[in-house]
């Protein structure tokens, strides 16, 4: 009875984390390692690529970064991204609703892992 209580306690706190980060949509764009070349990213057929996570942020190095995290399945739409071709060899996926978007990473939740390139750093927390 004790290790059903503990896992619905577990299970319950998980949930109510889960719900605290609520999903929204970004679009995407690839940009150069220092942030002067960048456009939107189009799948083959045109359509720009949108995105589905949550906003967040952590203290690196005395700033602060702000990143948009996703999951496996969303992970897999920037594989449809220019970023990856041949022609854009360091070119990287970022997450922006704008053109006048500050510069933001990309997470992925299930493996922790954070996209490279240029990113803002805050002297504030952006979310």
């Amino acid at each position: 009875m004790l290790n059903k209580n503990i896992a619905f306690f577990i299970a319950s706190s998980l949930s109510s984390i889960v719900s605290a980060q609520s999903l929204t949509t970004t679009h995407l764009y690839c940009a150069n390692s220092n942030g002067t070349d960048w456009s939107w990213a189009q799948k083959s057929n045109g359509d720009y690529i949108t995105l589905t996570g949550y906003w967040s942020s952590l203290q690196y190095g005395g700033y602060w970064v702000g990143y948009f995290t996703i999951n496996d399945k969303q992970a897999d739409l920037l594989n449809q991204c220019a970023c990856y071709t041949d022609s854009c060899l360091n070119y990287f996926p970022h997450p922006g609703n704008d053109s006048n978007s500050y510069w933001y990473l990309i997470r992925n939740a299930d493996t922790g892992q954070f996209s490279g390139g240029y990113y803002t750093k805050f002297n504030y927390k952006p979310f």
